[in-house]
């Protein structure tokens, strides 16, 4: 079962969130072999979308990040994430999903 989080990028400006991944008894979440990946669409019927940079490090430290020229180019507003792990074993699992909103820059570089 995913966990509902919503986030918030500033357009133009670097984004980096990170979050430790843990079991339902408060485990470390095993992530050994695993890979991740993730992505904001507008809607869920979108053929379009933009990849968050997802990656695990010290075990469960799951960072999602997207660059300031990436959110420059993404229009304001609010958008749908998710952010899944494939298993060695080639199950997937969705870790995280909620809104991602966009707020608009007004300093421009």
């Amino acid at each position: 079962m995913s966990i509902k989080q919503n986030i918030v990028i500033e357009q133009g400006a670097t984004f980096s969130q990170s979050s430790t991944l843990t079991d339902k008894n408060g485990n470390p979440f095993d992530t050994a072999g695993c890979t991740v990946a993730g992505s904001l669409r507008k809607n869920v019927a979108s053929s379009t979308s933009v990849a968050l940079n997802v990656t695990l490090s010290n075990g469960n430290v799951l960072t999602l990040e997207m660059d300031a020229d990436v959110s420059l180019g993404m229009t304001p507003g609010r958008y749908l994430y998710d952010v899944i792990l494939t298993r060695p074993n080639g199950t997937v699992d969705r870790l995280l999903e909620g809104i991602a909103t966009i707020t608009p820059a007004i300093t421009h570089t």
